[in-house]
């Protein structure tokens, strides 16, 4: 995963991903 997921935004984080 890119160094801004993190367990507190996962979720935004594989909207970014997306």
């Amino acid at each position: 995963m890119s160094r801004n997921c993190t367990l507190l935004l996962i979720a935004e984080c594989l909207l970014e991903r997306s």
